[in-house]
């Protein structure tokens, strides 16, 4: 095997796994490690990878889900102050808890389906156990925004930029015209 043959495989190498890293990138979806059951009235979880963005961020089968992507799923007790006086001076009532239990919030089917198998990017939940002290103080959530599909998308520029310099030195190293008629080739 001479040199020039090696230097060409390397190239060919290169620039296919940097074009399979490309098709990834813009066919890629991130998978944040969970999955759902809808339980009666209420989103529950159902299983959390190993070593998944879920289960480093603390998620464990069983916890029911509070809101996923900003939309409320489930409406926790929490203090409410009472409205202020018609001078708009402070009302001097306590505050009272409302709602009084955890409250599953009203969402047609269609759309709870569709939620549960959308792309995550903002994640609230809580342990089922949690959810029986109806205490606002008590409440301990688990809580996650981060849009990993964009952390993804940003990788890309690198890449890109690795892609062109393969291509720049492929072209030094094999020669001008074999490298654009192999490129013609390749996109045409």
């Amino acid at each position: 095997m001479d040199q020039r043959f090696r230097d060409r495989l390397a190239a060919v190498t290169g620039i296919v796994g940097l074009t399979l890293g490309l098709i990834a990138l813009a066919l890629g979806r991130v998978d944040f490690g969970m999955t759902f059951r809808i339980d009666a009235d209420r989103v529950v979880v159902d299983g959390v990878a190993e070593h998944s963005p879920a289960r480093r961020e603390g998620f464990e089968p069983g916890m029911v889900v509070l809101s996923i992507n900003d939309v409320q799923l489930m409406w926790l007790p929490q203090y409410v102050e009472a409205a202020p006086g018609p001078d708009g001076e402070p009302s001097t009532e306590p505050p009272r808890i409302e709602p009084s239990q955890p409250t599953p919030a009203a969402i047609d089917p269609t759309t709870l389906a569709r939620l549960v198998t959308s792309q995550i990017v903002r994640i609230v939940a809580i342990r089922a156990g949690d959810l029986t002290s109806n205490s606002p103080e008590s409440y301990s959530t688990f809580y996650v925004a981060r849009d990993y599909a964009y952390d993804l998308r940003e990788s890309g520029i690198p890449l890109f930029g690795g892609a062109l310099l393969l291509i720049v030195v492929a072209f030094a190293v094999i020669g001008s015209a074999v490298t654009f008629s192999w490129l013609t080739g390749l996109l045409g």
